[in-house]
């Protein structure tokens, strides 16, 4: 019996060892990490950015088209300006404080809509900001998107969530981001974003067209234009 049972130990220990070639999960999410910001024209960490944007909308049945204009100051600042019927909209996020202006005056946003402006701009950024901790990138599966063969992996935390980025195995663009984020009824949401029509844009690599699937249910396209990086945005510009 003692003698079964030392076999039992050895075949479980073994079982848990990694196949013969098979590769570090952490080591080729570290590899697959670096290629993907390579392709995304990482040098120096971003410092701002700038686009226009035209999205279709569809919630609760309805279906309307909404155009804004962002600025950020990556990971610290964030102006977003909304056409309305009632005129422009403005929302500014500086730090932890935030700011809501239209016709009838100006409100302090609430901190909820203030997190989700940061974490827009964190996973906008995540293969162009600073270089995440080389522990907390792993390699999760092999799949396919829109018939794509694409790698995926998993950053710990950005934005206080984990992301997983879908790379193309030949681009090395990311094709698809995946986290559970906030939806528009306060509820928690599988958040699927399929980003297309990558374009070099001073030194980056750009997508200007999104789809976004919210619990497998289509929420918005959008695409941009007239983007500009690095172009040395300030907090005073944002706050005019």
């Amino acid at each position: 019996m003692r003698a079964m049972h030392k076999t039992a130990l050895l075949l479980g220990f073994l079982l848990a060892l990694p196949l013969c070639g098979e590769q570090d999960p952490q080591q080729r999410g570290w590899e697959i990490y670096q290629q993907a910001r390579s392709a995304a024209g990482a040098g120096e960490p971003l410092h701002d950015y700038s686009f226009e944007q035209v999205a279709t909308i569809e919630r609760d049945g309805n279906v309307f088209n909404v155009v804004s204009r962002v600025q950020t100051i990556a990971g610290k600042a964030q102006r977003l300006e909304v056409d309305s019927q009632g005129g422009v909209i403005t929302m500014l996020v500086n730090g932890d404080q935030g700011w809501r202006g239209s016709a009838v005056g100006k409100q302090p946003l609430p901190p909820e809509a203030v997190a989700l402006q940061k974490k827009e701009d964190a996973r906008i950024t995540s293969l162009l900001g600073p270089e995440a901790e080389p522990g907390s990138v792993r390699f999760r599966s092999e799949d396919q998107v829109d018939g794509r063969r694409v790698d995926v992996i998993e950053l710990a935390d950005v934005g206080g969530t984990p992301l997983r980025l879908f790379v193309d195995r030949e681009s090395k663009n990311v094709l698809k981001r995946m986290y559970v984020g906030d939806a528009p009824n306060g509820m928690m949401a599988q958040v699927e974003e399929f980003l297309s029509d990558y374009r070099e844009v001073g030194g980056y690599r750009w997508p200007h067209s999104k789809r976004v699937v919210r619990n497998g249910a289509q929420a918005s396209k959008s695409t941009v234009k007239n983007v500009r990086l690095n172009q040395g945005l300030t907090i005073e510009q944002l706050t005019q």
